[in-house]
């Protein structure tokens, strides 16, 4: 006998590549599928989770400015002559009505050479000594230095506590004109110089003078070296546009109820898009048999729970009415709802009431989002659940690596058997046709 098998299926005639990888199938089958609808349940509960830690956060995030004073401290600020001066106020600002007159516009003071020269001209060797206000500092110049080298050496010099210098082409030639965006008095500029270029210094003059800004304030006078002013009234800042000494523009400062308003109705979307979900995820159809990612979930529900008990409470104190009386409800479809005209009647009513009830400390804004703090906090059971989701999957992960480590043995060990088998059946092949030939020896030998 000779000749050894060298690839699987030549004594046989079986397909053992493709024979083996049947077996191999067949018996990964169950445990693959039973890890696959693992896999695929811890999936589907891991986004459902995830959906629902997204609708919670949504919510937190509409009570933002609601546990604060943004809500209920938001003020309204308008001018009577929105050309003279514009007006904002912060929330808690004080409340009320001031007769404002600009006199001056604050300005910064401007200088420069007044007398036209040839810009190419030597300014001369020495030192300017220039000042804006009571800061000052030096620039050394050299014969030959021009206009423009000149005024590079101020813009560029490391001390200059900010003058802004320029070259301007009048009548007559060009001037070297200082600047500064300071204003106030004292933003007034001066120069002196020692050497040749004392008389180009002695030459720079006052072109506008600094000056602060003046008003009076229900009568009172204020200067301020700059045009806005955000701490003559509480709270209130004045940008001056322009003055007019005989006019009188009158800001008024008021609630902003608008904002209270606008806070209720941003809280009502987010929690009617919470509620849709958290139906979604635990909702069951009877009559399909479909259910939601979370049906029969006891946290869903009792985070629902805890939720919708906080809304229809109102959390209002002893002395307070509940948020249906403010407008605030559910309607027969179990959404919520804000009846806005309910809601300015009690602003104009009980102002006070509603935003106690709404923002104060005990407040609804206050408990929902101390509850979904704690819901959404790290040591809350919705992490905890989606921890456990994350460490299902990886076990299920670890099985998936070991059954494939599995398959590839028992690939081996059926390859082995099936390549053994063959050889076996090479050899009989190879022994039967031996025989075969002796009989036929035989059989011709007698004749």
């Amino acid at each position: 006998m000779s000749g050894t098998l060298s690839s699987a299926g030549v004594g046989s005639g079986l397909d053992i590549a493709s024979l083996v990888n049947q077996l191999v199938a067949a018996e990964r089958a169950p445990t693959a599928q039973r890890l696959a609808r693992q896999e695929s349940t811890a999936r589907v509960e891991i986004s459902a989770y995830g959906l629902l830690r997204s609708a919670l956060a949504d919510l937190q995030s509409s009570l933002t400015g609601a546990t604060g004073d943004a809500q209920t401290e938001g003020r309204t600020a308008s001018a009577s002559r929105e050309d003279l001066l514009e007006v904002s106020a912060a929330s808690g600002a004080a409340l009320g009505r001031f007769d404002i007159v600009v006199e001056r516009l604050a300005s910064s003071g401007r200088a420069a050479t007044l007398t036209p020269r040839d810009p190419a001209a030597d300014v001369g060797d020495g030192t300017l000594s220039l000042s804006l206000g009571s800061d000052s500092f030096d620039v050394a110049t050299t014969a030959g230095m021009d206009l423009a080298a000149l005024r590079d050496a101020i813009n560029d010099a490391a001390d200059n506590p900010g003058i802004n210098a320029t070259i301007i082409n009048v009548d007559g030639g060009s001037v070297l004109s200082l600047g500064s965006d300071v204003s106030g008095l004292d933003s007034a500029i001066s120069a002196s110089g020692s050497g040749d270029i004392a008389t180009l210094a002695a030459d720079i003059g006052e072109t506008r003078p600094a000056q602060d800004a003046l008003l009076q304030i229900d009568g009172l006078p204020r200067s301020s070296a700059e045009n806005s002013i955000s701490d003559a009234i509480d709270g209130v800042t004045l940008n001056l546009l322009a003055a007019d000494v005989g006019a009188t523009t009158t800001i008024t400062i008021g609630r902003d109820d608008g904002a209270l308003q606008q806070g209720l109705e941003d809280f009502v979307e987010a929690w009617n898009s919470f509620a849709s979900n958290a139906d979604t995820l635990g909702a069951y159809n009877a009559s399909t048999g479909d259910a939601g990612a979370l049906n029969g979930d006891a946290l869903l529900r009792g985070i629902e729970n805890q939720l919708r008990q906080i809304v229809s409470a109102g959390q209002g104190t002893d002395d307070l009415l509940r948020g249906a009386e403010f407008g605030l409800r559910f309607d027969t479809q179990g959404k919520l709802e804000l009846d806005s005209a309910a809601l300015a009647e009690s602003l104009s009513t009980r102002r006070d009431d509603v935003a106690a009830w709404w923002n104060g400390p005990d407040g609804l804004a206050s408990a929902l989002d101390g509850v979904l703090s704690q819901q959404l906090g790290d040591d809350a059971s919705l992490k905890s659940r989606e921890d456990a989701l994350s460490a299902r999957l990886e076990r299920i992960d670890q099985r998936e690596e070991r059954l494939d480590l599995r398959m590839e043995s028992v690939r081996a060990r059926y390859l082995a058997q099936f390549t053994a088998l063959d050889v076996a059946l090479a050899q009989l092949q190879t022994t039967s046709s031996f025989l075969s030939q002796q009989l036929a020896g035989l059989n011709s030998g007698s004749t």
